[in-house]
């Protein structure tokens, strides 16, 4: 089959109709749809050399420069200047040229660098990537939190706060918004240490409530679709913690989903809950694990896993040992 496609905004030199020069891709010509008249018969491809059928396979393949990141500042639109040793002659640069060359480069990133968005997002971008490698957090979650971050940077929310305290609420929004089980507390910890770095003193329970302040700002002024953290997804890194075998979390699932059939968790801490049901399950299995030991780690205090389990046990009417 003959591939062919219209020539753009062109006339046939022969009888004067627009748009009627069509470009015949396999024998190389470019003929008037109007008289048939042959206008090109030896017509270059100008195209890509590879051949691709869908969209995917056309971005997978296509090769103009690297892709857009928005976790760079300018989302890598910006070019650069390199540093070349010899002329387009081939010839070697002179000394004086190169010491010119450099001066030109330094002056081009400080212009690039001038306005205080600029300044204030690529400190910022800095403090985020640092949190996600101290949380071994995946790239769409950091994506997501860049835009959470450059939407409050558009709307004048950064101004007169701390960075790492609004990159932390970011953070933590993107991972509610996500569903990804990171607490409050542990990006806290992660931005205490950030402050250590930066020379600052800041208590963990001031950090904690500095980005919780700055969390729920984020919530009212930019409306984020965020959801209610469910508990099942804290019940895997409590088992893992905990070296319970697989069959607990199987059991501590099926006991969170009759808990949210019954409504009877609503308000209460969702890493609460979960500790509870894994508790839940290790006394069902027989498998010897103290209170203690499982609210070492989940992270929450003995009374809170006591209560939940003994409202799971009453509401759900577990038949199991006081």
């Amino acid at each position: 089959m003959v591939a062919v496609s219209m020539v753009e905004e062109k006339r046939c030199p022969f009888c004067g109709a627009k748009n009627s020069l069509t470009y015949d891709y396999e024998q190389g010509e470019v003929v008037c749809s109007a008289c048939g008249a042959v206008v090109h018969d030896h017509f270059v491809d100008q195209g890509p050399e590879y051949r691709a059928f869908t969209p995917e396979e056309r971005s997978r393949v296509m090769r103009t420069g690297p892709p857009i990141s928005i976790a760079i500042p300018d989302k890598g639109l910006a070019t650069k200047m390199d540093r070349p040793l010899r002329s387009a002659l081939g010839e070697p640069l002179s000394p004086e040229t190169l010491r010119e060359l450099e001066r030109l480069r330094r002056w081009d990133e400080r212009v690039k660098s001038q306005p205080s968005e600029i300044r204030n997002l690529e400190q910022a971008l800095t403090v985020l990537k640092r949190f996600c490698e101290k949380l071994v957090l995946p790239s769409y979650v950091r994506d997501e939190a860049i835009r959470i971050y450059r939407e409050a940077l558009r709307k004048g929310l950064v101004r007169g706060r701390s960075i790492v305290s609004m990159v932390a609420a970011s953070l933590y929004a993107a991972c509610r918004k996500l569903g990804v089980p990171v607490r409050l507390k542990k990006i806290a910890e992660i931005s205490v240490m950030a402050y250590d770095e930066r020379g600052e003193t800041k208590a963990l329970e001031n950090a904690k409530k500095e980005v919780s302040r700055c969390y729920r700002l984020l919530l009212k002024e930019l409306s984020l679709p965020v959801k209610l953290a469910d508990p099942s997804i804290y019940v895997r890194g409590i088992v893992e913690r905990a070296e319970l075998p697989s069959e607990v979390e199987e059991i501590a699932r099926d006991v969170i989903r009759r808990a949210k059939e019954a409504r009877i968790i609503a308000g209460k801490d969702p890493l609460g809950v979960a500790a509870a049901a894994v508790y839940v399950a290790c006394v069902m299995l027989d498998v010897r694990k103290t209170q203690k030991e499982i609210a070492r780690a989940a992270g929450v205090t003995e009374v809170t896993i006591r209560n939940r389990y003994k409202e799971l046990r009453e509401r759900l009417k577990l038949e199991i040992p006081e």
